[in-house]
């Protein structure tokens, strides 16, 4: 597996949020993580970004041990963040955003041309700053941005969050593109059932654990499971 994440043990002070979690994505995957608020989803993403190191456990990404190294170190590396706060500069324009990204220092396909191309909005909107984006835009800035550094992989923290329906539709849409593209993604998203329609395979997290994972067409059709653990 590309990205390998074993026995996972993630404390908020004296809080135990997760407790030997254990997931692992292929190159071309896109893995969700599922659950209700306050399973440990983003906290595990966070984990695996460098932002919470773990206590206990190791994070591998292409067999590198990236294990509690500082945040830039592993963007360097290949791994993309992308936040659920979105953390984008709100004083800088679109464009000043996305010169920032690249200074991750790695090459590739996702230029300035190609991310604008996939975001025309964006290229709209470059002189404009950040603050003065509307949520769905500055949702598309912080993936841009993401695309920008030519991740190998990319965290994506609640991408739909708070967004209005036809903004959250385009999101997803964007996400299935990147799909189609070959990118390497890990998902929290609380919507399940979008999770589940554009991820290859799930895990469901409750209270720190990880109490069911295989292929997303099995779990959205296991009712049961649905009710138990992912119902409000």
């Amino acid at each position: 597996m590309f990205l390998e994440a074993r026995g996972l043990n993630t404390y908020y002070g004296k809080s135990h949020i997760l407790q030997d979690v254990s997931i692992d994505v292929d190159r071309g995957e896109v893995v969700a993580l599922i659950g209700r608020n306050g399973s440990g989803r983003s906290t595990t993403l966070k984990t695996i970004a460098g932002v919470t190191p773990p206590r206990r456990g190791s994070v591998t990404l292409d067999g590198r041990d990236i294990t509690g190294l500082k945040p830039y170190t592993i963007a360097r590396h290949g791994v993309a963040y992308v936040p659920e706060e979105r953390r984008i500069f709100p004083n800088l324009t679109v464009l000043d955003n996305l010169k920032l990204a690249t200074l991750a220092g790695r090459k590739g396909k996702w230029d300035y041309e190609r991310v604008f191309a996939f975001f025309p909005r964006l290229e709209e909107r470059k002189t404009n700053e950040g603050k003065a984006l509307s949520g769905g835009e500055q949702q598309m800035l912080t993936i841009a941005r993401a695309l920008i550094q030519n991740p190998e992989i990319i965290l994506l923290d609640e991408p739909l969050e708070g967004l209005a329906p036809v903004v959250a539709q385009a999101i997803q849409k964007a996400i299935m593109e990147m799909k189609t593209e070959g990118m390497t993604m890990l998902l929290v998203e609380q919507n399940a059932r979008v999770a589940l329609a554009v991820s290859d395979r799930a895990h469901v997290l409750s209270d720190g654990q990880i109490v069911a994972s295989g292929p997303s067409a099995k779990l959205r059709d296991d009712q049961e499971l649905i009710q138990r653990y992912l119902s409000v």
